[in-house]
C-alpha cells in the first residue's frame, strides 16, 4: 500500500523494505521507505481530432490542472477529467462521461512524464454529441405513486412548455418565471441547476427532479420533464412556553403559527402567528403584572411589485424575487404604569 501510495503521487521507483524485531511477548516492525525521485510532468498533448467535442476540449484547455513542471499526480488526473467533463455538460454534452477521457503517460524520460489526453475509442456515440432541448414538460403535481397516470397526460401548451396538472394546483405563470430552459437551445449543466435552485427557492415544493428523455437520436434532441411535488398546504404549530426570574415573577406564553403554501395558486405564502403571554409578580403587588397580546402576518408574493418605471432583471438569479407584505398589531399592558397599542405595515423585497 506504502508503494501505491508514492506511486500515485510520481514517485514511480518507491521500494519499501521492513524488519519485524519479535521479543517473545511483543513484536514491532520497522520499515524502510526509499521514495526515490518523485517524477514531474513534462508536455501535455490534446488531442487532434476534428469535431465540435475535440474544439471544446482544446478551448478548455486554458484552465487546465496539469501544467508542466509540477508534480506528477494521479488524483489531479482525475481532477482534470471532472473538469473537461464539467466544461462540456455546459455546453449541450449531457450524455458525456469523465470516464470517456483517458491519458496515456510516456515516461521514456527520465524524471519527466508526457501526458497525452484522448477520447476513448468505445465511447459511446450519444455521449459524444452536443443535444439540443425539444419539448419542455412540466409536472405541476407529481406523486410518485401515480407517475404511470401523470406521465400519460398529454398536458396543455402554455407558452415555452406543456403544463400537466389536472388539479390545477398551480398557474403556469410560476414555472415560467422559475424555468429556464427553452425548446431549441442547447443543453446547460448551468440552466439545468439553476431551474432546480429556484424552483426550490419558491419554498413551496418537497423535491424538484429534472430528467432528459431522447427522442431523437438523428439530430440529437432530447425532452426535458420537470417534476415537482408540493408541500403539505396547510400547517398549523401550537408553542407552549413558561419562564421564571429571580425579581419573583413568573411567565408564560402561548404561541400559535398557522401556514398556508399556494394561497391564490401562483407559490404564495401566507404565515399568521398569534401570541399571547404574561407577567406574573409571587408576593408582590399585583400592579406590575405585565401581559403581551400580538399577531403578526406575513404574506409572500414571489414576484416584484415595483413602479413601472423601475426594472429588475432576475432570470439569471438563483433566487426569486419576492415582495413581503407584513401587517401586525401588539397591545401591551402592565395595569398602573402603561398600556401600549401598535400597528405597524411593513413592506420589503
Amino acid at each position: 500500500r506504502m508503494e501505491g501510495y508514492y506511486f500515485g503521487i510520481g514517485h514511480f521507483h518507491t521500494r519499501v523494505t521492513y524488519t519485524v524485531h519479535d521479543s517473545g511477548k511483543d513484536a514491532h516492525v520497522d520499515y524502510l521507505v526509499d521514495k526515490g525521485p518523485q517524477w514531474s510532468i513534462g508536455k501535455v498533448v490534446l488531442p487532434s481530432d476534428s469535431g465540435q467535442l475535440f474544439d471544446v476540449i482544446r478551448e478548455a484547455h486554458d484552465s487546465t490542472l496539469l501544467r508542466t513542471g509540477e508534480p506528477f499526480v494521479l488524483d489531479v488526473l482525475s481532477k482534470e477529467r471532472e473538469r473537461i467533463d464539467a466544461r462540456l455538460k455546459k455546453v449541450g454534452y449531457y450524455f458525456f462521461n469523465p470516464e470517456f477521457l483517458l491519458f496515456r503517460v510516456d515516461s521514456t524520460r527520465s524524471g519527466v512524464v508526457d501526458v497525452y489526453l484522448t477520447v476513448k475509442g468505445e465511447a459511446p456515440h450519444q455521449g459524444l454529441q452536443p443535444w439540443s432541448l425539444g419539448d419542455i414538460r412540466v409536472y405541476g403535481n407529481y406523486r410518485v405513486e401515480r407517475d404511470s397516470a401523470i406521465r400519460s397526460e398529454a398536458g396543455l401548451k402554455s407558452g415555452r412548455f406543456y403544463y400537466i396538472d389536472t388539479d390545477e394546483t398551480y398557474k403556469s405563470s410560476v414555472f415560467k418565471r422559475a424555468v429556464t430552459l427553452r425548446e431549441g437551445q442547447l443543453y446547460s449543466k448551468d440552466l439545468h441547476s439553476l431551474t432546480i435552485e429556484r424552483l426550490m427557492n419558491l419554498n413551496n415544493f418537497r423535491f424538484v427532479r429534472l430528467h432528459f428523455d431522447p427522442t431523437d437520436t438523428v439530430r440529437h434532441i432530447m425532452d426535458a420533464h420537470v417534476y415537482v411535488t408540493p408541500q403539505k398546504k396547510r400547517t398549523l404549530r401550537l408553542e407552549i412556553s413558561g419562564n421564571s426570574k429571580s425579581n419573583n415573577f413568573f411567565g408564560t406564553e402561548l404561541g400559535l403559527a398557522y401556514k398556508n403554501i399556494n394561497l391564490f395558486r401562483g407559490a404564495e405564502i401566507l404565515e399568521l402567528k398569534l401570541n399571547a403571554g404574561m407577567d406574573i409578580q409571587s408576593g408582590g403587588e399585583s400592579g406590575y403584572n405585565a401581559y403581551l397580546l400580538n399577531a403578526t402576518a406575513n404574506l409572500y408574493l414571489p414576484k416584484l411589485y415595483l413602479p413601472s418605471f423601475i426594472r429588475v432583471r432576475t432570470n439569471k438569479s438563483p433566487y426569486m424575487p419576492r415582495t413581503i407584505i407584513s401587517p401586525g398589531i401588539e397591545y401591551n399592558r402592565t395595569p398602573d404604569l402603561y398600556t401600549l397599542r401598535s400597528i405597524h405595515l411593513g413592506l420589503g423585497y
